[in-house]
């Protein structure tokens, strides 16, 4: 009989590479700020401001798509002038 695993679970997505940086003074008391009325660690801080940040660029990036349901959609590709 083997012995339970002791341990952390593993992850489908481990969080192998660090970052380093460097903050003002500022930048740090508003980091600690968002984490004291948060409850995040700073760690999850950032990530979250990582992921705001990308899905903000990715909706001003999406390819825009105009659609007229009442329109054939050769029509719509190529609209008579």
């Amino acid at each position: 009989m083997e012995a339970p695993k002791k341990g952390r679970p593993v992850s489908d997505n481990p969080r192998a590479e660090k970052v380093e940086t460097r903050m003002s003074k500022d930048e740090l008391d508003k980091l600690e700020y968002c984490c004291e009325v948060t409850g995040m660690t700073k760690s999850e801080a950032i990530r979250a401001g990582i992921n705001l940040i990308y899905t903000h660029l990715k909706k001003q990036h999406e390819p825009k798509i105009d659609v007229n349901p009442t329109e054939s959609p050769e029509e719509t590709i190529n609209p008579e002038t």
